[in-house]
């Protein structure tokens, strides 16, 4: 069969085998022993790290996601539970419960004032609550037309993202209605829910989306193995970042907007410059897929957190590992945030989260 016409079923493959690593996340064994390896220019060490918990069974399921509340006060998780919950970002306590009544949390986002907590289920419906009440003020679909709402799975996603203003949420997807599924990202007004844009031209399913901190760009990262960067104002296909061997899972640009880093399925993290779409460097120590990104305020450091079981700290600058977590076998690290000090590094373990406490003495 010709590779063209092979790739729907590669794509199908990869979306199965997805899924089943995301149900496997939630069934590894807890507790897990972490270390950190420091890797200084001229020699390495090793120090065993006692784990610091954070918050154990914070969810039904395996946590998916985590975000700090912009003040760096409070901390947003979500999971396969249909709950979304606000914890206090110092002591752990529960601040609120969300019962989001939707069919499966499939993506997150604090509105950049922290004001507002932005949901998609993964049947396509986006929801928007208060962050302070918890009350839900407005929902609308990622579809369409009411055909389209009727179709499963439309939307695979790993993170929305709000426009730095707040006045823009764009939520990845897929268009059921043409051959292959392709993939879509669609533009809505908050104040409304109304689409202002569909950006079109990946191949099949859309997995996760940054807006540029100036709010102009938008990336999108999709299971045809690249990024794509678009004029966030008018839709226009600015760049396609093409070097991924695997679905790219996650996008992030840096808070400068200097760089922005791409994580796939293959276990390979690449930085690019964003103004160009050249790649500055690609960074490869991860066994398994890398499902989770956070960088530091100033940009200098980036988290990778992976299925083989290791959350890693980069130096963005020059390429080279600074910390290295290692859980037990069969860890999951599928969630990470970076408090806004850079000092503490949350992860997800299954149901629970840690601490993993880095000391970022490059200030």
């Amino acid at each position: 069969m010709p590779a063209r016409q092979s790739r729907p079923m590669i794509h199908l493959l990869r979306n199965a085998a997805l899924l089943v690593s995301l149900i496997g996340s939630s069934i590894a064994p807890w507790p897990v022993t972490l270390t950190s390896v420091a890797a200084p220019p001229d020699a390495s060490s090793e120090e065993a790290l006692k784990p610091l918990p954070f918050v154990s069974g914070a969810h039904g399921g395996s946590v998916d996601f985590l975000a700090f509340s912009p003040d760096g006060t409070r901390l947003l998780s979500c999971g396969g539970d249909t709950i979304i919950r606000v914890w206090d970002a110092k002591s752990g306590k529960s601040l609120l419960t969300i019962h989001s009544k939707v069919f499966s949390v499939g993506g997150l986002a604090y509105s950049p004032d922290g004001k507002v907590i932005a949901a998609t289920s993964q049947d396509g419906l986006v929801g928007l609550w208060d962050a302070d009440t918890g009350k839900e003020f407005r929902r609308f679909y990622f579809y369409h037309d009411d055909e389209e709402k009727r179709a499963f799975w439309n939307v695979r996603t790993t993170h929305l993202a709000f426009r730095p203003d707040g006045r823009r949420l764009a939520v990845p997807g897929q268009n059921v209605r043409k051959a292959g599924h392709p993939g879509e990202v669609g533009i809505f007004r908050t104040e409304t829910g109304e689409r202002l844009l569909t950006l079109n031209g990946h191949a099949f399913t859309v997995f996760s989306v940054v807006f540029s901190p100036d709010g102009r760009f938008l990336a999108s990262g999709s299971s045809d193995d690249t990024c794509r960067i678009w004029d966030a104002s008018t839709g226009k296909l600015l760049h396609t970042l093409r070097g991924h061997d695997d679905s790219v899972y996650q996008v992030l640009f840096s808070p400068s907007g200097k760089w922005l880093a791409t994580a796939d399925l293959g276990g390979v993290v690449m930085l690019w410059d964003p103004s160009t779409g050249k790649a500055i460097r690609t960074l490869k120590a991860h066994e398994g897929s890398v499902r989770s990104l956070a960088t530091n305020a100033r940009g200098t450091i980036l988290a990778t957190g992976s299925s083989d079981g290791t959350v890693r700290v980069w130096d963005v600058r020059t390429g080279r590992v600074r910390a290295k977590y290692q859980g037990a076998q069969d860890t999951w690290f599928n969630a990470l945030a970076i408090a806004p000090d850079g000092q503490t590094i949350l992860a997800v373990q299954g149901k629970d989260i840690v601490r993993l406490p880095f000391t970022d003495g490059d200030k």
